[in-house]
């Protein structure tokens, strides 16, 4: 894709943006758009930040996608980060445990990610995937038992140990295990892999779903680079305009 200028708006997402959720995906990896995602990722967050906040997530997300631009933009927050970018351990501040739109108003407007926590309709701003780890319930478990399962997870048949740094999914895991049926990217910030790795983690992130300003301590002694400086200069696709007035929740299908 060719673009005059590093911006948004050159993007031209609005002739796109009624697209089905398979054509939507499918016409933006065409795009690929993860080739300029340096500037792309900082703008779209920018971008967030002038949104006004209504009292309710539906609303908020009606009131500021009114044109088809401002929907296709939007849209980008609601299909998996890797058709934005593609190396997300080498930049992971932008990555799948950042929620795009809550980090806007944290960094530009000074709004805490805690302080969304009860917020209705908070199934529309947050990335559904990421919405589903953040408001999740674990069951409680000990420093020991979490190196345990993912010692188990990171093994692989023939018993090599995978890379913690590398792998976005523990396998193995008993289906009697409570364990079993959490959501990914929980496992993923309780277990401190992937992107919720000590070396790789961002303090973007969403790493502790009981606090989600906090940044854990580490399950492992590694020399942790957590809370990495920002830039001082700067999934399912249901939406909401395409609904009935059934009030249909974006996770429905998930």
């Amino acid at each position: 894709m060719y673009l005059r200028k590093q911006t948004l708006d050159e993007l031209n997402l609005g002739e796109l943006s009624t697209l089905a959720e398979g054509d939507w995906l499918e016409a933006v990896e065409k795009l690929k758009l993860y080739n300029h995602h340096s500037w792309l990722l900082p703008q779209l967050v920018q971008h967030f930040s002038t949104w006004k906040i209504l009292a309710d997530g539906k609303s908020t997300v009606l009131y500021n996608c009114q044109t088809p631009q401002q929907r296709g933009l939007y849209r980008l927050t609601r299909i998996v980060r890797s058709a934005l970018l593609k190396a997300q351990n080498k930049h992971s501040e932008y990555s799948q445990l950042v929620p795009i739109i809550l980090l806007a108003h944290k960094r530009y407007n000074g709004r805490s990610y805690e302080s969304w926590r009860d917020y209705p309709g908070l199934e529309w701003i947050l990335e559904p995937e990421l919405y589903q780890a953040a408001t999740a319930v674990a069951p409680p478990c000990s420093r020991e038992e979490l190196l345990k399962i993912t010692a188990m997870g990171l093994t692989t048949l023939d018993g090599k140990p995978k890379n913690p740094v590398s792998t976005h999914k523990l396998t193995g895991i008993d289906k009697d295990h409570p364990f079993y049926n959490l959501p990914r990217l929980l496992i993923v910030q309780l277990c401190q892999i992937w992107l919720a790795h000590p070396t790789i983690r961002h303090e973007a992130m969403i790493l502790d779903h009981n606090n989600w300003d906090s940044i854990p301590q580490p399950l492992i002694d590694v020399e942790v680079l957590a809370n990495k400086s920002q830039p001082k200069n700067k999934p399912l696709q249901q939406v909401p305009w395409n609904l009935d007035n059934s009030g249909a929740s974006p996770l429905a299908a998930v």
